[in-house]
């Protein structure tokens, strides 16, 4: 493993150092995952990293936004209200609903910049899985079955047509707005609401904002894909520099007719985090 590619390299790589053993990048999916809880969080990211950029939604095809307003002017009033950081930590509450019933799972989730994101997933006080993901891969520690998973970027290869890597689970967290095509958005005032959308052959953004350009919602068309995402933004937090919406709702459209609610607490920023993440021998 090339330590240069990890944030904390000395942590994630004593395994290898110890015994000699080399790591093994392995080829996930929902239908490998773990049985049992452990597969909630795992779905989750999953479900945030690949369908987050394939969509397909009824989008009336015909419905061209004039722009009656100022398009860059909006936009960038959007893009100021970008929630910043250098550390970042929150819990959060998540909770999966689909055709087969309503399940939920805690984490603790801290990021550096532009660096790592960590997050701890428990169910009932109880810690199944750790995740440190940096640019280069994904590492999961799967305590309730005593294994080590390491993956790359490449694996959404599968089920995306646009390139994922770590700035978009960083911007997800975030609440940056998704754009596929800034050349073409239009801007449109609806009464007190402002919509920017654009509409492209093979992909579609459109986005509410609410009168203080904060994300309201977001709608997004992958027509490659056939795939779909609908996003919702509630209970802004303002104790920080820049809002951050402690509510959100991912809408997908699959054929589980899965929806994502996840609910954000203690959020803090710019203080200095740790991101533990052990390995012992025995995991596999």
């Amino acid at each position: 493993m090339n330590k240069s590619l990890l944030p904390f390299p000395d942590a994630v790589s004593r395994r290898s150092s110890r015994s000699g053993k080399a790591w093994t990048r392995r080829r996930l999916s929902p239908h490998s995952l773990p049985k049992g809880t452990l597969r909630l969080p795992l779905i989750f990211l999953l479900l945030l990293a690949s369908s987050c950029w394939t969509f397909k939604r009824a989008v009336k095809k015909n419905q061209v936004l004039v722009d009656t307003t100022n398009t860059q002017q909006v936009r960038d009033s959007m893009m100021s209200r970008n929630f910043e950081f250098e550390y970042f930590s929150a819990k959060a509450k998540i909770t999966l609903a689909d055709d087969k019933g309503t399940r939920t799972f805690n984490a603790s989730i801290r990021i550096k910049h532009d660096s790592a994101i960590w997050v701890s997933f428990q169910s009932v006080g109880i810690e199944g899985l750790r995740l440190l993901a940096n640019k280069d891969s994904i590492y999961m520690i799967d305590r309730l079955n005593k294994k080590f998973y390491v993956y790359d970027y490449s694996y959404f290869n599968e089920y995306t047509s646009v390139e994922v890597d770590y700035q978009i689970f960083e911007e997800l967290i975030s609440g940056i707005p998704i754009l596929f095509d800034e050349k073409k958005l239009k801007a449109k005032k609806e009464d007190s609401t402002y919509v920017l959308k654009n509409d492209g052959k093979k992909r579609t953004s459109f986005i509410q904002l609410n009168p203080d350009y904060t994300l309201l919602d977001v709608n997004l068309v992958d027509s490659t894909m056939g795939k779909s995402l609908k996003l919702k933004y509630k209970n802004y937090n303002r104790d920080n520099t820049k809002p951050f919406a402690l509510e959100r709702e991912f809408q997908l459209n699959d054929e589980q007719h899965t929806v994502v609610f996840v609910t954000f607490s203690k959020v803090k920023i710019d203080e200095p985090l740790k991101f533990p993440f052990n390995v012992k021998e025995k995991y596999e």
